[in-house]
């Protein structure tokens, strides 16, 4: 199926060009009056394109694309499996028996019903535009095949269509065929055309008349034209306009058709002409069917192109108003974009810092492959050629969703919404599973993971150690939630005193010592083999922070940059080689860690400004529902996430 992002820009045309189509059939009569059928027959061609090709030559790193919000996802909770869970919860916290009596069934079912409207989108629009070219497409080959079966060759037809051919200068040679089940002449067939004409009495004049028009379709490609038309109904298959536009469309074809037939002609052709559209539509009429022309039997259509085959009335061209609607047309998703501007005070959005020491972290990564979570999966990537390998898959189905990743000594560790753990090496393979202890479980307090002297932690109020082996929590008696240990051995520790951030070192005796000034509050670090990054806020003021670095050695402190905080701003974030900093929703400042020269980066990053993820080789990873991660160099945001069109 589509991928909802592939979407998205057909979904933004269609409110502009659906208002430009109700404003084209609403002035039909008028430019009737004042243009050539051939300045519509070129509007509608044009809309029609734009239908099907929705670019957008308007985008920059300023634009955002009101559709691209987020959907919210809707589960359907079943009261059995909820009471199931509520069960099993207290059977492991309280340790308790239960009378087989009162033991609750685990509930029979296979996968946890979800409603994504993503996904609905993507599937009803898919279903819809692909069943209906398919159903043009059955349409024709049994149209096509009952018309050669019904058919024998003209031979005398076929002298008189050469003939025309030659006069018209058209080199392909084509066949006619008499069909006893058609009543009107046409073309059938892009690639290799046929001409069908009913098996009836008719004059030569008729005949040639026939001719005369279906070589004209031919000659103008108006096969090709309404292949166009019927691809921009299927695709658009839900919006009324686009068919009220084909059956304009169509009309207009056939008076542009007429116009050219009878260019030059004299009075007595046009009577000759129009008799013989009069006698085919006394003589019946036959079904539309795509790839091919038709005269068409609609009372309106035929009294408009009587009408216009003896209207001697001078008309104007419509280059302007071609021209102006291909303007519109390309100047369409002006009309849903916005250039982002923010009303909130970024005071109340202080409160939403993130740093590495107090969220979720998604994202791991070694010397070889980032690893992360797409819903309930675990997948790597090869950072070489971005592969994507999965690993392992949670039951979603009992809730089990992954809320943590880290990778520590060659293998992963994963916790869960159950309060699982789950460790598994860098395959998804060796898997050792345990529970995190009943304290952890029922406090609140915001949790992160660390290493200290080769060891994994978990930090939760209390520090806890984790066994490598065994996965046993060891309760220790460390309570800093921001230590950490330097290459030379010293210990940082990051803590809070009565709100305010402090960050600590240790001296060479050991001690611990204030590292951060007294007016200083510290509300995100991270360390290198070489550096500690860190900023604050001063003396209070949180209208902008400072970045510093300071060696490991807590010397030659360097003011790296003042930022103005406001609403994007605050979300600064570290990799390897570079500090991102967001200065507005579209600028991007990336500086490097040992040079400390800055790079501007415009990113198309509604996505950045949003994302709560992680960066990790230049790429910047969301993923709390949906997975995808922006390249911080180009702004291009790559989608990763297959579980929720599964």
């Amino acid at each position: 199926m589509f991928d909802f992002e592939l979407l998205t820009p057909y979904i933004e045309i269609i409110f502009p060009v659906s208002l430009i189509i109700a404003i084209m059939l609403l002035l039909v009569p008028v430019m009737d009056k004042r243009y050539v059928a051939k300045a519509r027959y070129f509007i509608w061609l044009v809309i029609a394109v734009r239908l099907l090709i929705p670019f957008d030559i308007w985008h920059s790193a300023d634009t955002q694309h009101l559709i691209n919000a987020d959907l919210p996802n809707f589960a359907i909770v079943r009261n059995d499996v909820l009471d199931y869970i509520e069960q099993q919860e207290d059977i492991a916290e309280n340790n308790i028996a239960i009378d087989p009596s009162r033991q609750l069934e685990k509930p029979a079912f296979t996968a946890f019903p979800r409603i994504v409207l993503h996904s609905v989108i993507e599937w009803v629009w898919s279903l819809g535009n692909i069943g209906l070219l398919v159903y043009f497409t059955v349409q024709y080959m049994f149209a096509k095949a009952k018309m050669k079966r019904l058919s024998t060759p003209d031979n005398d037809g076929q002298e008189m269509l050469n003939r025309l051919c030659s006069e018209m200068n058209i080199n392909r040679r084509l066949k006619i065929y008499r069909c006893s089940c058609i009543s009107t002449a046409m073309i059938m067939g892009i690639v290799f055309p046929v001409i069908f004409v009913p098996d009836i009495e008719m004059t030569d004049d008729m005949l040639e008349m026939m001719l005369r028009h279906e070589l004209t379709h031919y000659k103008r490609k108006d096969i090709l034209y309404k292949f166009v038309l019927m691809l921009s109904c299927c695709m658009h298959w839900f919006n009324p306009l686009v068919w009220l536009m084909d059956r304009q469309a169509q009309k207009d074809v056939e008076i542009c058709c007429d116009n050219d037939v009878i260019a030059g002609q004299s009075e007595e052709f046009k009577q000759l002409y129009s008799d013989s559209i009069l006698k085919m539509v006394k003589a019946g009429v036959i079904r539309k069917t795509a790839f091919s022309t038709y005269f068409s039997m609609d009372k309106t259509a035929l009294a408009s192109r009587f009408k216009n085959i003896y209207d001697t009335t001078v008309k104007k061209s419509g280059r302007m108003a071609i021209a102006g609607i291909l303007i519109l047309c390309l100047s369409s998703t002006l009309f849903v974009s916005c250039t982002g501007s923010s009303s909130n005070n970024y005071l109340s959005k202080t409160s939403s810092i993130l740093s590495n020491n107090n969220r979720n972290i998604f994202i791991a990564e070694d010397a070889d492959y980032i690893y992360f979570k797409d819903a309930v999966k675990i997948k790597k990537m090869n950072k070489a050629d971005e592969t994507v390998i999965e690993l392992y898959t949670f039951d979603a189905t009992l809730y089990e969703i992954p809320t943590d990743l880290e990778y520590f000594d060659g293998r992963l560790y994963i916790f869960t919404s159950l309060g699982e753990v789950v460790s598994m090496d860098t395959n998804g393979e060796n898997i050792k599973k345990t529970k995190l202890p009943a304290e952890l479980m029922l406090s609140s307090v915001a949790v992160s993971k660390g290493t200290y002297n080769n060891q994994l932690y978990y930090f939760q109020g209390d520090t806890y150690r984790i066994d490598p082996e065994t996965l046993e929590f060891e309760k220790t008696e460390r309570i800093s939630t921001g230590t950490r240990i330097a290459s030379d051995g010293s210990i940082w520790v990051r803590t809070t005193e009565d709100n305010v951030g402090r960050l600590y070192r240790t001296d060479e005796n050991g001690q611990m010592v204030l590292f951060t000034e007294a007016n200083e509050s510290v509300w995100s670090s991270h360390m290198t083999n070489s550096y500690m990054f860190y900023c604050v806020w001063e003396n209070g003021d949180m209208s902008k922070y400072y970045i510093y670095r300071a060696d490991i050695s807590g010397e030659n402190k360097i003011l790296i940059k003042e930022v103005e905080l406001n609403d994007a701003s605050f979300r600064v974030t570290f990799d390897n080689s570079f500090i991102y900093l967001p200065i507005s929703k579209t600028q991007l400042v990336k500086i490097h860690k040992e040079t400390l020269k800055e790079t501007d980066i415009s990113v198309s990053a509604e996505a950045y400004y949003s994302s709560l993820g992680e960066v990790c080789n230049g790429k910047l990873f969301e993923t709390n529902i949906s997975c995808y991660y922006i390249d911080l160099d180009t702004g291009e945001k790559v989608n990763l996430s297959s579980y929720w069109t599964e």
